[in-house]
């Protein structure tokens, strides 16, 4: 098992200029374990639109260099995960050249 951090979008809730709650979608970090025997790909990330970069704000750098890896499981969407580390980095972690 591997001991990483994944980057995932939750909500939070701001007060906006006009003393009103609204809901913003930001991106955070939290620790989770991955077996690597379920590993089916990985990939080089980069977060690149406007969107992404308002989301990043306070949590990464928009050029900070992140890994897509594809876990095997049921669905596509839970089974993509974002890791707050680099392609070469992650390629260590696993053991490949």
């Amino acid at each position: 098992m591997f001991k990483v951090k994944e980057i995932y979008q939750e909500t939070v809730r701001t007060e906006s200029s006009h003393h009103r709650m609204v809901l913003k979608k930001v991106y955070s970090f939290r620790e989770c374990l991955i077996n690597p025997d379920y590993i089916v790909a990985a990939y080089p990330y980069k977060f690149s639109s406007s969107v992404d970069k308002d989301m990043l704000d306070g949590v990464a750098d928009i050029d900070d260099e992140f890994t897509r890896i594809i876990i095997d499981g049921n669905s596509f969407r839970s089974s993509e995960m974002i890791l707050g580390m680099s392609y070469y980095d992650f390629k260590k972690l696993v053991g490949q050249k």
